[in-house]
């Protein structure tokens, strides 16, 4: 699981989006990897490290004893909405690229969007199939990202995207985080991984 930690695009909540769940991921045999972008950043330049972190982990799966297939990303507020621009914009790489990790697929296998920030409306992006299968977690009094989440989610359904959209009341935009009551969203993501067939501990 690569984790784009948010912050605005101004910092990096570490602590909050990844250190707090490494023990919990680690429990369900995932392995964790942090996306470290540099910040303060634009969109842009953002997804441009989004796009090489997944190319670098497929090039090195083998050595780190990863599955190549099984390659996801979890993203916070602005990692969030980092995510749902890099799946709108993936691509299977250029098998004529001097760079060889630019030949490899920038397509995660699924994402898991945690209050996804609203920094362009969902008609700015171009999302179409191949789509990876999405989790998408939002609280209802998140006025962060609520008004994303929601015309999100549709649009994903319309395209016929695995979806699980856990939309719970109150919490704000740091419903998700420890030691929140709505922080049991693992609960959740993990049985609705392995029926996409992607956790591996049952």
């Amino acid at each position: 699981m690569i984790i784009c930690p948010g912050g605005a695009y101004s910092l990096l909540d570490y602590k909050a989006h990844v250190a707090e769940f490494v023990a919990d991921y680690q429990q369900q045999g995932i392995a964790v990897i942090a996306l470290l972008y540099k910040v303060p950043t634009t969109a842009d330049l953002a997804l441009t490290e989004g796009k090489r972190a997944i190319r670098l982990v497929r090039s090195r799966a083998k050595d780190w004893k990863l599955d190549v297939q099984k390659i996801g990303m979890q993203g916070y507020s602005a990692g969030g909405h980092l995510l749902v621009n890099l799946i709108s914009h993936a691509d299977d790489g250029d098998p004529q690229a001097q760079d060889p990790l630019e030949r490899l697929s920038c397509r995660p296998n699924f994402v898991l969007l945690m209050c996804p920030w609203n920094i362009w409306t969902v008609d700015k992006y171009p999302l179409k199939a191949p789509l990876p299968p999405v989790f998408l977690a939002c609280a209802d009094n998140d006025n962060v990202s609520i008004n994303f989440s929601d015309p999100l989610a549709a649009r994903l359904k319309e395209l016929q995207v695995p979806l699980l959209y856990w939309r719970v009341q109150g919490g704000g935009h740091l419903a998700f985080h420890k030691p929140n009551a709505w922080g049991t969203w693992m609960e959740q993501a993990m049985p609705w991984l392995r029926q996409q067939g992607f956790a591996i501990r049952p």
